[in-house]
């Protein structure tokens, strides 16, 4: 492949900038300008050298690491320069060897060729953009994850196993007298894979939860102190609170981190029959974003005797509902209730704590979906192999069972790069900065 170019760290001024130059003859290109009185001749990889960057009209104090093939990121010949922070220092170092012979790498391109030269898989390749994207812990912990392979060891031994059934398949229909008593396995691979498939996905709820968060809605009657709460979550008033009933009439989302958790806060319009159509707008909306929520804080006001409502609780049936009674600074509360004070804030930690347990951050090292491309990817898979499993069990043709478990195959090997289509790599390395 052509020698690529680009710079590695954000445009700006800095302590540090990074040029990567990638390819065949990487070192060769960067020694025309850089010079360092410790080498002679090639360097040694994987050290660190201080020299100089003489360039048209500058030169530049800076450090050069040089990395052989295939020990490296991309698998090729890579050479890394250090060098002073700030815009103009780095475009001169990149301008200078764009025009001795490199190209300017395209958005993800390094990571492309990391995954072409097998390096990493694909789901590795979007663990990376995910520790570089990551807004809390729990998407750390999920990008990282990914990064080092856990899903990739998961589906692996699955493609493999899948493979082989149909090779089985394949070579009864060139040899059936031989492979009769081989064929006799097949159910039992099924089940194997099927229970594999079915487990992968049964992660996918966590996965989601690891990277986008829990989203909790905070419903209530009017002023029952759901906005207090936000603010008291929150630390700050962002939320208006009066003594008038009926203030909150859009829904408000915020983001809070607990316990490396990513929280999503949906603050609601109060629950009561109205003949306000834009307050009715608000409480259907309330009403619609506890349904899609993954735990409901029904907040309740002790000071006035509230009870939960069981038409509202019927509704949320099988959605996780924490009944919360607030005010519990001036009022009693029921005996083993979960209670607050959203005004002094007594009580919202331990609650904040509790929402937060619904992502299990330590089953993430067993491989988890945690990207929606994967879950559909596995979904499919296993459509493909229950339809496989039809066409054997309904006595169709064997050729009817290859072309599903093909199809299985094609499915599932999306998620690691195996069948993935030229659209999909530029869907993902396209999210990638040019220098990575």
């Amino acid at each position: 492949m052509d020698l690529i170019a680009a710079i590695a760290t954000p445009q700006g001024v800095g302590a540090i900038s990074i040029v990567r130059v990638s390819g065949e003859g990487a070192w060769d290109l960067v020694a025309r300008f850089f010079s360092s009185k410790r080498i002679e001749g090639e360097p040694t990889p994987n050290t660190m050298y201080l020299g100089h960057f003489a360039g048209d009209g500058f030169d530049e104090q800076c450090m050069a690491v040089y990395f052989r093939a295939p020990r490296s990121y991309t698998g090729e010949d890579v050479v890394e320069l250090q060098l002073h922070g700030g815009v103009t220092v780095t475009d001169q170092v990149l301008k200078t060897l764009l025009n001795a012979g490199a190209r300017l790498a395209h958005p993800g391109e390094f990571s492309r060729r990391a995954f072409f030269n097998g390096k990493v898989s694909l789901s590795q390749a979007e663990g990376i953009l995910g520790v570089i994207n990551a807004e809390s812990k729990s998407q750390l912990v999920a990008a990282r994850s990914l990064m080092q392979g856990s899903l990739h060891h998961r589906i692996q031994p699955i493609l493999d196993k899948l493979q082989e059934l149909i090779w089985l398949i394949e070579a009864s229909l060139d040899y059936p007298d031989e492979m009769q008593e081989e064929l006799e396995g097949f159910n039992p691979r099924l089940d194997e894979l099927d229970a594999s498939l079915k487990a992968l996905l049964a992660t996918a709820d966590n996965g989601r939860l690891l990277r986008h968060g829990v989203s909790v809605a905070i419903i209530g009657s009017p002023n029952a102190g759901k906005s207090s709460l936000l603010n008291a979550i929150l630390r700050e008033d962002r939320a208006i609170v009066t003594d008038v009933a009926g203030t909150t009439r859009d829904t408000i989302v915020e983001s809070v981190s607990v316990d490396g958790i990513r929280l999503n806060i949906l603050d609601t319009a109060g629950l009561r029959a109205t003949d306000d159509l834009v307050e009715s707008l608000g409480v259907k909306r309330a009403l619609d974003a506890a349904e899609r929520a993954d735990v409901v804080v029904y907040l309740l006001d002790a000071d006035r005797g509230e009870t939960p409502d069981p038409d509202l609780l019927k509704r949320l049936e099988g959605k996780r509902v924490e009944i919360v009674y607030n005010k519990m600074d001036i009022a009693e509360t029921p005996q083993g209730e979960r209670a607050i004070c959203a005004k002094t804030g007594e009580g919202v930690e331990p609650l904040l704590r509790s929402l937060a347990s619904l992502c299990r951050t330590n089953v993430v090292s067993e491989g988890v979906l945690s990207e929606e491309r994967h879950q559909q990817a596995v979904a499919s898979a296993a459509n493909h192999l229950a339809a496989a499993r039809a066409s054997w069990e309904g006595g169709m043709p064997l050729d009817c069972v290859a072309v599903d478990l093909r199809a299985a195959y094609s499915a599932l090997g999306e998620v690691d790069g195996a069948t993935a289509t030229d659209q999909i790599l530029d869907g993902i390395f396209g999210r990638f900065c040019i220098g990575k």
